[in-house]
């Protein structure tokens, strides 16, 4: 069948086949059953294409939808873009404006034309890829997807690369002969397609798929290669898609960009932590020279044991500096054993002063202490304590008198009175005659007397003769007064012993 053969109607087939058993008139067809099979036949008979033309006519509805014409400068094809494409579509759809239309052909039975129904447009031509790629530059930068402050470090020596390009070609060769040559690692090689449909989907799949690494049998890379040979702009496009840009800015794993030559630039080059020129050179910034490397470690040990054995000799010399200007030990040890020296002189000063002034208080208080104030103190407790006895004894006595003549009165004024008199008030006062006597006054007394021997010791403990008995003497002037410094300007004196007095002189 070819591509306008039609497929009648069930119903009509079988009415067909009634009527072919009496008549052959041709089969009849409406005109919606005519519309749709057209719409059946060019649906089925074109797959999914993509038409390169001109915009022209261009409406935009207020669905939401875009109608417009694709034109050459042969032909004209009506296109609509859905609103639900048309939120989708990145590019801007201008009146002229060269493009590349994805879609599907189909036909709209309401006005008997076919159109093209797009989901997908991209401007057709150099310039107009160059003005997109400015377009999606200035947007992307704007949200921050090329900032420094996103970009990682690159690891100085990976245990494990992951290098995303395609399996076959030069580029890989070039990769691995210049990773032989810098000292091998563990290389994980994700093939994918570096142009053309489906290019931008695998490598960005190839990206989060290696980020999601962890086992043993593959270890998660250290760091990604994305890597191209060189191509026109339209060859390397797919680096330039926003799905791959954003897969490589949101990577965690850091990811050298080696795509094209010198000159091209993607903006997966901008996304990525660091460019690199070409895929061999992305190899190199990955990777050092092990010749290279040992060179820069032997250099850096030998740097490291000079600075070490620079830094020991200085602060040998420091020290001898700092040995030569600390005081010798025996002067250290002088000036502590003065200073120890000073204190104790100190102390003894201070010492000496609180005993003079202790002992000038007590002279002071030994000249007030005269044997006639002494016997006259106890004389006067001697009364008191007689005295106080005296007033013990008659105390009860007294008081019990009182009382009696109290209740003598009370009983007469009752008397007089006519009245009974209680039993109470002689209960009163037989209550304190018991309480008065009681009264311990012996026990009294005797405490009384405990009391005045005390004092007695304690007057014959403060008697300034008493020290004479044991030998000592008391220096008086001629006024009586008690004599107290050798540099007294008195020189007629008196000295008093245990057994007497003797005039005395004082002279140089």
């Amino acid at each position: 069948m070819d591509l306008f053969d039609f497929v009648p109607p069930q119903g009509q087939q079988k009415k067909d086949s009634e009527d072919n058993k009496n008549t052959t008139k041709d089969n009849v067809y409406s005109v919606s059953q005519l519309a749709n099979q057209i719409k059946y036949k060019l649906e089925n008979g074109f797959p999914r294409l993509a038409v390169e033309g001109e915009i022209s006519s261009l409406k935009k509805h207020s669905s939401g939808h875009i109608y417009f014409n694709l034109k050459d400068d042969q032909a004209v094809i009506n296109a609509v873009v859905w609103r639900s494409a048309a939120q989708r579509i990145k590019a801007k759809i201008e009146e002229g404006m060269q493009v590349v239309a994805y879609g599907r052909l189909t036909s709209y039975p309401g006005r008997s034309q076919y159109q093209l129904v797009i989901d997908r447009i991209e401007p057709a031509g150099i310039g107009a890829l160059m003005q997109l790629f400015e377009e999606r530059k200035e947007a992307l930068t704007k949200e921050g997807l090329f900032d420094e402050s996103r970009k990682k470090e690159i690891p100085y020596l990976p245990n494990t690369i992951g290098v995303i390009t395609s399996a076959t070609g030069a580029v890989i060769e070039d990769m691995l002969h210049r990773l032989k040559d810098r000292g091998m690692r563990h290389l994980l090689l994700w093939p994918v397609a570096v142009q053309g449909v489906g290019a931008k989907e695998q490598i960005a799949e190839a990206i989060e798929g290696f980020n999601k690494f962890g086992g043993i049998a593959f270890p998660r890379p250290d760091v990604l290669i994305v890597a191209r040979g060189g191509g026109s702009l339209e060859d390397l496009w797919a680096f330039n898609e926003e799905l791959l840009v954003r897969a490589v800015a949101n990577s965690d794993i850091p990811i050298i960009s080696g795509v094209g030559h010198e000159p091209d630039v993607t903006l997966c080059d901008y996304a990525a932590d660091r460019r690199a020129p070409t895929p061999t050179a992305a190899m190199e910034m990955a990777v050092p020279v092990e010749r290279e490397l040992k060179t820069t470690l032997a250099t850096r040990a030998n740097q490291l044991l000079q600075a070490i054995q620079g830094r020991i000799n200085y602060q040998i010399k420091h020290l001898e500096v700092l040995s030569s200007k600390l005081p010798q030990p025996e002067d250290m040890l002088g000036r502590a054993q003065q200073r120890v020296d000073d204190v104790e002189d100190k102390l003894k000063q201070r010492f000496m002063h609180q005993f003079t002034l202790k002992k000038e208080k007590f002279l002071r208080l030994e000249g007030r202490l005269t044997p006639r104030l002494l016997t006259s103190f106890i004389a006067q407790q001697s009364l008191r304590l007689a005295q106080t006895q005296q007033r013990l004894e008659q105390a009860p006595y007294k008081k019990l008198t009182e009382m009696q003549n109290k209740f003598e009165r009370l009983s007469e004024k009752i008397m007089l009175s006519g009245a009974r008199m209680s039993e109470k008030p002689r209960y009163r006062l037989e209550t304190v005659e018991q309480r008065l006597m009681r009264i311990d006054v012996p026990k009294i007394v005797h405490q009384k007397s405990q009391d005045v021997i005390k004092l007695e010791r304690m007057l014959m403990a403060l008697n300034p003769d008493a020290p004479l008995e044991k030998g000592y003497a008391r220096v008086m002037d001629d006024k009586g007064q008690l004599v107290k410094s050798a540099h007294t300007e008195q020189t007629n004196i008196e000295i008093v012993f245990a057994d007497g007095r003797r005039k005395a002189m004082f002279t140089e």
